[in-house]
């Protein structure tokens, strides 16, 4: 399976900087979901796509991480076996992955990726990180350290987003399951970012980034498992097909990480609709909470918010998207 070095790079930006070391607001998520975009306009990111391109690689389609920062564009070269994703983040900039996989669910990632190559990885899992070489570099090394095979079937451009998703969930899965990130990670990560952490603050930032990856876990679904809608507290499902707590805020609906199948079937959504709808639930009632003084209009949290609903509102606007607007009134 795939190291998808999307999440690494983005643990390593949070801690790098572009976040308070004993704060800050909960960044990335155990699910992701691709929604279709526009490809950005990053000259990086173009030049790298356009290479993958003239060497033999199928365009698979340019997606946005719903709940990142993150767009990527996909790529699949049947005859070598490699499935390829070149990224774009707005701080830590346009990197791509090169990867294969195995019939045994073993696999080999090669990248280029500015940060988070410290990081642990999944047992099976091989990884080559060689931060800012060339593309040509990248390959060169793939087609090295690549096995013989047998390898799994070449992704196609239908299944390439759920290829994606489950390889995100997979990490993910892996890494709660080893209990989050060891302080010695958060030490490595600043190490490699020419910083030096004491034992002390390493320890703590640790358990900040736990205390998030923890948190996935409290609205499971699993068939035969506890069930979110079940809530002790008395749950209930929101017009916008999303579970909304027994608080009720805004900030309830942006979990969408793990959604009962059954409800989905019951709403007739998929998880791209719901991931849209509690967009735009959010982003009609993020001000209740400024009024009632739970979040500042001018906090990294509100405006990030914003942002990502303005554009949900340009991508799918009413008249074309009726759908994702439910029965829900406008103002």
């Amino acid at each position: 399976m795939w190291i998808l070095t999307v999440f690494v790079v983005l643990v390593a930006v949070i801690m790098l900087g572009f976040w308070a070391f004993f704060g800050g607001n909960k960044t990335y998520a155990p699910r992701i979901h691709l929604l279709p975009v526009k490809e950005p306009k990053n000259s990086t990111f173009e030049s790298v796509c356009t290479q993958l391109q003239n060497t033999g690689f199928k365009d698979l389609g340019v997606y946005k991480v719903a709940e990142m920062p993150v767009t990527l564009r996909g790529f699949v070269n049947s005859f070598e076996h490699f499935t390829a994703a070149v990224y774009f983040h707005p701080k830590a900039g346009a990197w791509a992955d090169i990867c294969v996989v195995y019939v045994d669910g073993t696999g080999l990632t090669v990248t280029n990726a500015p940060m988070g190559g410290v990081l642990d990885s999944r047992p099976g899992q091989e990884k080559v990180y060689k931060k800012g070489i060339s593309l040509h570099e990248l390959l060169a090394i793939a087609k090295t350290k690549r096995k013989v095979g047998p390898y799994n079937e070449p992704v196609t451009a239908k299944a390439f987003v759920t290829f994606f998703e489950d390889a995100y969930a997979k990490d993910m899965a892996w890494r709660q399951s080893k209990g989050g990130i060891t302080a010695e990670e958060v030490r490595r990560v600043a190490e490699e970012g020419g910083r030096t952490v004491s034992a002390e603050n390493a320890k703590k930032v640790s358990e900040i980034e736990n205390e998030q990856i923890k948190s996935f876990s409290l609205l499971p679904c699993y068939n035969g498992g506890m069930c979110q809608f079940k809530d002790p507290n008395g749950s209930i499902k929101d017009i916008e097909g999303m579970p909304i707590g027994g608080n009720l805020e805004p900030r309830s609906c942006p979990g969408f990480d793990f959604i009962c199948p059954a409800f989905m079937k019951d709403f007739g959504l998929t998880p791209q609709d719901i991931n849209i709808r509690a967009t735009l639930y959010r982003g009609d009632h993020i001000d209740v909470l400024v009024k009632q003084g739970k979040l500042e209009k001018d906090s990294a949290e509100y405006i990030a918010l914003h942002e990502r609903y303005e554009d949900i509102l340009e991508q799918y606007p009413q008249e074309e998207y009726p759908k994702y607007y439910g029965e829900q009134s406008r103002e």
